[in-house]
């Protein structure tokens, strides 16, 4: 499967988190980010044991990038609009426009500013104006704060998967381990007991969101990531915040303002901008060299 696929793909599976946790409503925000995680966790080291059984120092540095992004996200989730937090979170590209230079030192590409700068435009449009707390929505500003940390460490997250699949080892690493320490940091402040009253659609729910929201997705994420740049993928990933309010708005109702709508439609069309432009690194130049 070609990488722009798996990435689209691993959007679009990212994309239900945010439905699918606001429908969890017998359960505490962290109590289901830990239920979600640890399931992804027995899954992705299940499936790569081989590979993740002796991580580097690095890959762990980064996983926890990872799980501090996971709980953020969930907590974010429940306190502002799906939309909010996925937007906020998706503002990675635009920080990776500097990281990825200094970091990995992988340039960006002139042919890739036009899409940087339609994301940037739909994220504008997208975040326009403050929303009045809602039912599903009860601490927009606070919300917005958490959402807005997870752009900063999915950037770095997506950075470091990166580095380790250019450098031949396992970018599933990462993700795997970021999913077993956000289980262990929130599970003390978790309420374990509301499984055993929750109904069959809740648990059906979270095995949803455990398996085919994170470890799928991370799964192809981690294949992807070896042929494409940092950069590139999360331009493609952009599906995810075109897709969530869709998801929120048919399930629960969350308004979706034509600001949104046109945003949404902006950053929807950079994906698939990218999409149809987009070139395997190992066509291309070399992405570890200097530019």
């Amino acid at each position: 499967m070609p990488p722009a696929a798996q990435l689209l793909i691993t959007g679009a599976l990212f994309a239900t988190g945010g439905a699918a946790l606001k429908s969890c409503v017998e359960l505490t925000p962290i109590t289901a980010a830990c239920a979600r995680t640890g399931l992804a966790a027995i899954v992705l080291f299940a499936v790569q044991w081989s590979r993740v059984r002796r991580p580097s120092r690095g890959a762990l540095l980064i996983a926890l990038a990872h799980a501090t992004t996971m709980l953020l996200f969930a907590l974010a989730n429940r306190e502002t609009t799906a939309a909010r937090a996925i937007f906020l979170q998706s503002t990675a590209p635009l920080w990776l426009l500097v990281l990825s230079p200094l970091l990995v030192r992988e340039p960006v590409r002139r042919h890739e500013l036009a899409p940087a700068g339609l994301v940037a435009l739909g994220l504008v449009l997208l975040v326009v104006g403050f929303p009045a707390p809602i039912e599903s929505a009860p601490n927009p500003a606070l919300g917005d704060l958490l959402g807005a940390t997870c752009g900063v460490t999915w950037a770095l997250t997506v950075l470091g998967m990166r580095s380790l699949a250019r450098d031949q080892d396992s970018a599933v690493v990462a993700p795997a381990y970021g999913c077993l320490f956000a289980t262990i940091l929130g599970a003390p402040f978790a309420d374990w007991e509301a499984f055993g009253h929750a109904e069959t659609q809740t648990l059906g729910l979270v095995l949803w969101l455990g398996v085919f929201q994170i470890a799928i997705p991370y799964l192809l994420l981690g294949r992807a990531l070896a042929r494409v740049q940092a950069f590139e993928a999360t331009l493609l990933l952009m599906i995810e915040p075109a897709l969530s309010p869709l998801f929120a708005w048919l399930v629960h109702g969350e308004s979706v303002t034509p600001l949104t709508a046109v945003g949404a439609a902006a950053i929807l069309g950079a994906s698939v901008w990218r999409a149809r432009c987009q070139q395997p690194v190992s066509e291309a130049e070399p992405a570890d060299r200097s530019p």
